[in-house]
């Protein structure tokens, strides 16, 4: 037998006013420039009367962009950008021009910004109450050995783990969602179940300045990086780092805006990147924040971290660079987790897990733009971290914020 039909969802169903077309090829046609896709698929079968617009730099052509029926270049205008010129010369038809313009007034109006009208103004409060309904309902209790959940009042509760202090609420890129008034894990449990709560960071991800007995100039002078790049300034620094012990570290170049008006390190506020021997190994600042974790440090900024292994007295060449915002200066520093760091921050969380009746880790993973994630395995040290808790805490609960599987 023939299985039925699918029902085909309509544009007018969704009151879709655009749509945008992704970066890759589809059977071997760039999306923004696939008529199957754009043509057949969405305006046909779909029945899309929007306009359609290019992800960032994902126009590669003119004449075959508009064929297919791409709208609007974003964002540079490239292939876009002359496009008076290709009527006049009759490569366009002026017709052509006018359809695209046409479908993208045509929803400007729909949504009242092109005349006295607005669209009214976003309800916060009801938007943050969906996302909040959309978290409780998401979240799976995937088991409840040893009845250790529910928690309960008088109970002594470890909570660890950087996430659990700091609101871990959105990927990276475009999807980041920043929300400054957050109530973090942390001080929910606290108001939940009173004093008896406390917490160990267990896996350091902020880690501690690098200190002038590891970092030297090029005239061998010991210095420290921490400091601000003023407005529209440029600084370059070129030394040695030299680890004082054999063993994994992770270098963390810490960079972020300055300002009252500035709420968050993913507002833009210039860049800066770490080379190690002559390699990039970190970029933090610019508008998605380059390579900085979603988890500012404790002092609001981005966090960008190289792990690498490096042998006790062994200098490596270190170069920084970093740029500040036109308008706003630019905090900077240098920071790492040592071997020996990272161990005592484990064992701090084991001593609490111990004294406590339940502990509760707060582990995390991150989801970002332009990036895969390399492993399955959680980031840092955190699966070694929740291996200890257990171990020392039979009731130990592990709340999960990742964006996908993981093998712990």
């Amino acid at each position: 037998s023939v299985p039925a039909p699918i029902a085909t969802p309509t544009s007018a169903a969704a009151s879709a006013g655009a749509v945008m077309c992704g970066y890759n090829r589809v059977n071997g046609a760039a999306a923004c420039e696939n008529p199957s896709l754009l043509a057949e698929l969405l305006r046909g079968e779909l029945g899309f009367r929007g306009f359609v617009l290019s992800d960032w730099g994902a126009t590669h052509s003119t004449l075959p962009s508009l064929a297919a029926g791409l709208d609007l270049e974003m964002w540079s205008g490239r292939h876009y950008g002359d496009l008076a010129a290709l009527v006049r010369a009759g490569a366009v038809p002026e017709a052509r021009i006018d359809l695209s313009v046409r479908r993208i007034l045509t929803v400007l109006d729909r949504v009242g910004l092109l005349d006295e009208r607005r669209a009214e103004p976003i309800d916060v409060a009801a938007h943050r109450r969906v996302a909040r309904d959309v978290a409780l309902a998401g979240a799976v209790l995937l088991r409840n050995e040893h009845d250790a959940l529910p928690l309960r009042r008088g109970q002594r509760v470890a909570v660890i783990g950087p996430a659990a202090a700091r609101p871990l609420t959105g990927g990276g890129g475009s999807s980041r969602v920043p929300a400054p008034d957050a109530q973090s894990a942390l001080s929910a449990l606290q108001s939940l179940l009173g004093d008896a709560v406390t917490h160990a960071v267990g896996d350091e991800i902020d880690g501690e300045t690098v200190p002038s007995t590891a970092l030297h100039d090029l005239r061998g002078r010991p210095v420290t990086i921490d400091l601000v790049v003023p407005p529209a300034g440029r600084w370059r620094w070129v030394g040695t780092l030299t680890a004082p012990a054999a063993g994994l570290y992770e270098l963390k170049l810490q960079a972020g805006p300055l300002g009252a008006d500035v709420a968050s390190p993913w507002v833009e506020g210039g860049r800066a990147t770490l080379r190690i021997d002559g390699f990039a190994v970190a970029t933090a600042g610019g508008i998605f924040g380059g390579d900085a974790s979603l988890l500012p440090t404790v002092d609001g900024l981005g966090s960008a971290t190289a792990r690498l292994r490096l042998d006790a007295g062994t200098p490596h060449r270190v170069t920084i660079a970093a740029e500040a915002h036109a308008e706003r200066p630019l905090r900077l520093r240098l920071a790492w987790v040592t071997p020996e760091l990272r161990e005592r921050r484990i064992a701090e969380a084991v001593a609490a897990a111990r004294a406590s009746d339940a502990a509760v880790v707060f582990a995390f993973d991150e989801a970002g733009e332009g990036r895969d994630r390399p492993s399955l395995t959680l980031p840092g040290a955190q699966d070694r971290l929740i291996e200890a808790v257990a171990a020392a805490n039979p009731r130990t609960v592990v709340v999960l914020n990742t964006p996908g599987p993981v093998l712990m």
